[in-house]
């Protein structure tokens, strides 16, 4: 996995196993047993990723910053389930496609143009049908004209995402548990309204094969305007 200007980390966040002291932070709930069979849980292909946040929320208090996961890695790294922990730029979609490094808009048909380009083997899916064999669902939004986001499905049904260098959150703005992101409260508002992000548009859910079956065909790469606004 990796771009023309990134490198195959030595690590993998599937050798991470999950660690229920992760939850205990104001970014995560543990949610509870019989939550899981609710009616609003979207079906699930069995390739799904596992939630894992103590991995994705590790940051280094030595001098290392360079390694650190969390403020290395976006939305686009965390819903592909792929990850840097090096470097000073976030990977965005489609900066495979070197005529698409810049952002110039932000709306649903230049997204699923950007997945496309990076992932070929994407495809929309249907919300209440679950993926193909080693496949798993992402859902992506976007704050028209302003900014994208990802969530992605996890193996125990319900979803998380992560905001820029922000920690992983299996919660929406409100603070509740994300059970399908179409019904989740998507507004984050800040003090400063011009940093608020408003994601009015649920673009699509797409399946998206998994990195551990498919290494090769989930690409992602780093271009000049990498680690800004983009993708939080």
């Amino acid at each position: 996995m990796g771009g023309k200007n990134s490198s195959k980390s030595k690590m993998n966040s599937r050798n991470y196993t999950f660690d229920k002291n992760a939850y205990h932070s104001d970014h995560v709930k543990e949610p509870e047993s019989i939550k899981s069979t609710r009616a609003d849980v979207l079906p699930t292909s069995g390739y799904e990723p596992h939630f894992n946040p103590i991995f994705w929320n590790h940051f280094f208090d030595d001098d290392e910053k360079s390694n650190d996961i969390r403020l290395r890695n976006n939305c686009w790294m965390y819903a592909v389930n792929d990850f840097k922990h090096t470097g000073d730029k976030r990977s965005q979609p489609g900066h495979t496609d070197k005529a698409q490094q810049t952002f110039n808009q932000y709306s649903c048909s230049d997204m699923h143009a950007r997945i496309k380009k990076d992932i070929p083997l994407a495809y929309v899916a249907e919300e209440k049908k679950k993926c193909k064999k080693y496949f798993y669902k992402i859902a992506v939004v976007v704050d028209p004209g302003n900014n994208y986001h990802f969530y992605r499905q996890d193996s125990n049904g319900l979803w998380s995402h992560k905001e820029g260098e922000l920690p992983v959150t299996n919660l929406d703005a409100t603070g509740n548990l994300i059970y399908n992101p179409k019904t989740a409260n998507r507004f984050y508002h800040h003090s400063n309204k011009n940093d608020s992000l408003l994601y009015t548009s649920l673009c699509s859910f797409m399946c998206i094969p998994s990195n551990t079956f498919f290494s090769d065909n989930v690409v992602t790469d780093t271009c000049d305007q990498c680690g800004g606004s983009q993708g939080v």
